[in-house]
């Protein structure tokens, strides 16, 4: 064996000063007996992630973090479950930066969510999106001349927001739910008979949705 072209694991190295040493024996084939070599193991240990967390607005965006390594011939990759969270540059040798974009919030709720590198995690915290109320349904009903009681299903993006419904005509009374809190309700209404020999239409409100209300002609 040639003494000058020895080849150890991968996962080794020579004059990293790093790791555990450990030595191994070989017979250099000159009946001088086994020759000792100490080589020390890799220690791929993540030194630090800079910085340790990231706070986003609500509205999202782009992002990025420094990764140390303790040796620089060691491999390090990103990984995160959150399906808001996407990584743009999440692999690299040595140290690095993970870049990655937050996207926009569609709850009123804070949301949380972790990178993990070679198993280190660096947490993200996302803002919660401003309460707004984002469904009516049904978005519209039709009455007879004759009048008679609706109602309809409104829908927020979160748990603690309030909502307040308003008839934009005198002939549809809310009756009922008129004024909440939560993900969901149900508004109730009266629509007064049509004296007139034309059909007309109104319009009840919440937030910035609205249930449109269209009644026949007398």
């Amino acid at each position: 064996i040639d003494p000058t072209t020895l080849i150890f694991s991968a996962n080794l190295g020579y004059n990293q000063g790093l790791g555990t040493p450990a030595q191994f024996a070989y017979d250099n084939g000159q009946g001088s007996g086994p020759t000792i070599v100490t080589a020390f193991d890799y220690v791929c240990d993540i030194v630090s992630l800079d910085p340790a967390s990231t706070a986003s607005s609500s509205q999202g965006g782009g992002s990025s973090f420094l990764v140390s390594i303790a040796d620089q011939q060691c491999d390090w990759l990103a990984e995160t479950d959150a399906d808001w969270i996407a990584l743009d540059l999440g692999a690299g040798t040595g140290d690095g930066v993970v870049e990655f974009t937050v996207a926009e919030n569609p709850a009123a709720v804070v949301r949380s969510g972790e990178i993990l590198v070679n198993g280190v995690s660096h947490a993200v915290e996302q803002d919660a999106a401003p309460c707004a109320v984002i469904l009516a349904d049904p978005p519209a009903a039709d009455f007879p001349l004759e009048g008679g009681a609706g109602a309809f299903t409104v829908a927020t993006n979160g748990p603690d927001c309030s909502w307040n419904a308003f008839s934009s005509a005198s002939w549809v009374a809310i009756t009922g739910g008129g004024s909440g809190t939560g993900e969901s309700g149900e508004i109730s209404y009266t629509v007064a008979a049509n004296p007139n020999a034309f059909k007309r239409t109104a319009v009840v409100v919440v937030g910035t949705v609205a249930h449109s209300i269209v009644q026949a002609p007398a």
